[in-house]
């Protein structure tokens, strides 16, 4: 975030800032800060041109200073503002998916499965023949399983989809019978 000015002073406030405290103690310790900013406004209206030049070239000077500084500040939120609208537009080479915490679990992942491979490589490389051949036995014999289990619970799923058409079909059947039956009670379809 831009870097806050601060604010620009008058020439008022230079000569409050100069006499505020001495008129303060002129007045006593009895007078209200009423009374002292009163005294000061008289003053400060008495004051001749030449008296107050000095006062209003504090001003100008601060005023010069406040200026230089807000455009600094005014360029930096504008730096800043444009730095954030490029982080947030997709670049060449990149893709909305390629970015942020997306990105983040892309990474994470990828480096977990390269991490998981190079363990692999380690394992087999410490393994004889016969143990790698009764892994891959293993796996074999897995993946079989998996398979059969597929293939059981898809025989399954169509046995009990044909009993369902089935049930389906005899409803209907008794619906239409039940029809028909009501049809001939009734004097209105003769």
């Amino acid at each position: 975030m831009a870097p806050q000015v601060k604010k620009a002073k008058t020439a008022f406030l230079y000569y409050q800032t100069e006499l505020l405290s001495k008129i303060r103690a002129e007045l006593g310790s009895g007078a209200s800060m009423g009374d002292a900013m009163t005294e000061l406004a008289a003053r400060w209206r008495a004051l001749s041109e030449e008296e107050r030049a000095k006062y209003n070239k504090l001003e100008k000077t601060d005023r010069e200073r406040f200026a230089k500084e807000s455009a600094e500040a005014d360029a930096a939120a504008l730096a800043e503002v444009e730095a954030r609208r490029q982080a947030l537009t997709v670049k060449d080479g990149e893709n909305a998916s390629s970015r942020g915490a997306r990105a983040r679990v892309d990474s994470e992942r990828a480096a977990k499965e390269a991490d998981r491979e190079r363990r692999k490589q380690i394992r087999e490389a410490a393994m004889d023949e016969d143990e790698i051949a009764e892994r891959e036995r293993e796996k074999e014999r897995a993946r079989k399983e998996t398979e059969e289990r597929k293939q059981r619970r898809a025989e399954e799923e169509e046995a009990l989809a044909k009993q369902h058409r089935k049930l389906d079909r005899e409803e209907a059947k008794k619906a239409s019978q039940r029809l028909e039956y009501l049809l001939k009670q009734s004097s209105i379809f003769a």
